[in-house]
């Protein structure tokens, strides 16, 4: 009699939560539902142990827990969304034992040029050496290497179905995959905290398993409750973790190609301009005729030059190229005493022999 007054109070007092309250609330039987789905993100083992504690679980507890979720609907559309998921076998984590990805290593991004103006190191007499020509290449995002286990490990966890590319190196979660596992994590952040909470004035009645005939107490059951809900916790976390792992090495890599690309396209500009002037007879611009020591451009004048020169050698005659050599060489005696006009009217020179 006692435990049949107990169960009618228990559902006296949940009456309210078995319907949906406003637009975003779900019932208590869907949300039992989610979490019933949502089993297939755990392992196989926990998977049995949990499958038979869900459904026999007190309204009571539900109701609590329930309290937890901050938008049961979209909470009821990642269990949907991440049941599909469980089905096609497209949630599956590292084991414990496989290496991780090497995460600190791999955000050691390749050390990007310097910009034009840095790059042509200042040179005090008596020598101008052999400045480095300002890069102008285009950069490939530098994704880390797909022949690396550790990285195999990592984007192997998440389902090629919810990449957003089908090379792997360079494919990032798919929002509808981020936003599942979001809400997932979300939901139950706050969920176990409600879990953890009540087990304590959990009565103690005893409830029926079904379809085994025996019998444990409701305690008992919300103990395994607050585990499974911490289970469910860590599980998504961890998938939401791969994926911000995953964004994180694309978006770097990404972020790292765009840096290089923007100081090439700076340096293709500057060179056109450093090749124009050095055409025009008439009117050198004066940041051209300056050394790097006061504010200008000449070492990097001379470092396109001689590319230049070493670039045109197969099309001018040999007989032009030791000429546009002397002219360069001369420039460099100029630049050696300070006399940083005659230099650039030199570097000109040589330049032209090779260009015309």
């Amino acid at each position: 009699m006692k435990k049949i007054l107990s169960v009618m109070l228990v559902g006296l007092m949940l009456a309210p939560f078995c319907m949906a309250q406003n637009e975003n609330d779900i019932s208590l039987p869907e949300f039992r539902q989610c979490l019933i789905d949502m089993l297939g993100a755990l392992n196989p083992r926990a998977q049995a142990d949990y499958a038979k504690i869900l459904p026999v679980m007190s309204d009571s507890q539900l109701a609590q827990i329930y309290k937890g979720v901050h938008d049961p609907k979209r909470f009821q559309e990642a269990a949907r969304y991440i049941k599909t998921l469980s089905q096609t076998g497209g949630l599956r984590r590292r084991s414990p034992g496989a290496p991780s990805a090497p995460v600190m290593a791999s955000r050691v991004q390749t050390k990007s040029p310097a910009f034009q103006i840095d790059a042509a190191t200042p040179h005090l007499l008596p020598g101008i050496g052999d400045p480095p020509v300002p890069p102008i290449g285009m950069a490939t995002p530098p994704y880390p290497n797909s022949g690396m286990p550790s990285w195999n490990a990592l984007i192997g966890s998440i389902p090629p179905g919810n990449l957003t590319s089908a090379e792997l190196s360079s494919a990032i979660c798919t929002p509808d995959y981020l936003s599942a596992m979001t809400t997932a994590v979300s939901s139950f952040h706050s969920a176990k905290d409600a879990a953890d909470a009540i087990c304590e004035i959990v009565p103690d009645i005893f409830v029926e398993i079904l379809g085994e005939g025996a019998t444990v107490p409701a305690k008992e059951i919300c103990y395994l409750v607050a585990l499974i809900i911490g289970a469910f916790n860590s599980a998504f976390e961890g998938f939401l973790a791969d994926c911000d792992v995953q964004g994180e090495f694309v978006a770097g890599a990404e972020g790292n190609a765009a840096y290089l690309n923007s100081v090439a396209i700076y340096n293709q500009k500057l060179r056109f301009l450093v090749e124009m002037n050095l055409q025009n007879l008439s009117a050198p611009l004066a940041m051209f005729e300056l050394p790097a020591s006061l504010g200008g451009y000449l070492e990097s004048v001379r470092a396109i030059v001689k590319d230049s020169i070493v670039r045109m050698q197969p099309l001018v005659s040999p007989v032009i190229y030791p000429s546009a050599l002397a002219a360069l060489a001369q420039g460099d005696n100029y630049y050696n005493t300070g006399q940083y006009k005659l230099a650039y009217a030199s570097y000109r020179r040589a330049f032209i022999v090779v260009a015309q």
